[in-house]
């Protein structure tokens, strides 16, 4: 399968409708090739940071714990706290998913069929693909809860099984095409309905916009000092010989120095945090280098380029996450002269 930048950035062609790959296997969902997750959050209060609040769900709020009781929190019932042990005292003391002391949300599972755990409806523009993800811990070390995940009624692949360890955090992410939606009706619904067991935690929920980016507009207004990153450089698994697939973008890039003759570039590879630090840094450096070699291929002279790789040392954003080292995973270009 494609490599686009680092690991796997899965093509085109499989993200027609749908794309879920859940944690635990060696494949990322990731927003399609040639786009990025947004920095906006679409969901409310997906971290719970505000409290039980911008979110429906069919079970019960319970705020026992505010008032220092810290009794059984019953079946059917969720709680919003940065320590499950306060609602229950059989629930593993966990921290949230950042383990920063926030919040989670804390759900005793009801052994009533079809309840929507968590829910909420974020209006999305049609024929765009969006990035779904969230995560789960057990809290106790029996009946692990099973979740199914849907969108306006349609399930996003196969439930996903909590880790058994508790305080154990995996992660369910998925890629959306919205078709002619105007709205997404996303709902999370426990299929587990033991009744010993089953509680469990959700963090950090988010709905991120896959945004295109357009490489002649950002090179052709590029500054002297400017890093641009490259998001549709395709590469196989851990090799950095460059795809048919980047030409588009590489040729962007080409007609760029040929327009301005004076200009020059330097060209940075970098990865994310999977794997060694020297098969990273030579990966990087190896997939700069692979730019460079095209442009000089196209009769861009050498004196007007320079490569470097820098393995994982210069992330851009976090590696706890899929979308963050996809993000992180890039070759970019620095314009040094203009």
């Amino acid at each position: 399968m494609p490599d686009f930048t680092h690991n796997t950035l899965i093509p085109m062609r499989y993200l027609i409708t749908l794309i879920l790959v859940c944690a635990g296997v060696d494949l990322y969902a990731q927003c399609p090739d040639g786009y990025v997750t947004s920095n906006e959050n679409l969901v409310t209060n997906g971290d719970f940071s505000a409290g039980p609040s911008g979110f429906q769900s069919d079970y019960i709020y319970s705020n026992r714990h505010s008032t220092g009781d810290n009794a059984v929190l019953d079946e059917g019932y969720y709680a919003v706290v940065n320590d499950p042990h306060w609602v229950h005292l059989g629930y593993a003391q966990c921290t949230d998913h950042t383990s920063s002391g926030g919040n989670m949300m804390v759900i005793n599972g009801s052994q009533k069929p079809g309840q929507a755990v968590w829910k909420q409806q974020i209006a999305v523009k049609p024929n765009t693909y969006y990035y779904f993800s969230t995560w789960i811990a057990n809290l106790v070390p029996k009946a692990p809860s099973k979740l199914v995940f849907s969108i306006n009624g349609t399930q996003l692949g196969d439930p996903i099984v909590a880790a058994e360890q508790t305080c154990v955090w995996k992660q369910f992410f998925a890629v959306w095409f919205s078709g002619n939606a105007t709205e997404a009706d996303i709902s999370i619904v426990n299929l587990n309905l033991e009744w010993m067991g089953n509680d469990f935690a959700l963090d950090d929920i988010v709905f991120y916009t896959c945004e295109h980016q357009n490489l002649d507009t950002k090179v052709s207004d590029a500054k002297v000092g400017e890093t641009i990153v490259l998001r549709n450089i395709v590469f196989d698994n851990a090799r950095w010989d460059i795809k048919p697939a980047s030409t588009e973008e590489l040729e962007v890039l080409r007609h760029y120095l040929v327009s301005h003759k004076t200009a020059m570039i330097e060209i940075d590879g970098h990865t994310d945090n999977v794997g060694d630090d020297e098969s990273n840094l030579t990966l990087s450096k190896n997939r700069a280098k692979a730019v460079y070699d095209y442009l000089i291929s196209k009769g861009i002279s050498k004196s007007r380029l320079t490569y470097q790789g820098f393995g994982k040392t210069r992330p851009i954003d976090s590696n706890e996450t899929i979308e963050g080292r996809q993000k992180n995973r890039r070759v970019e270009f620095i314009l040094t002269r203009k």
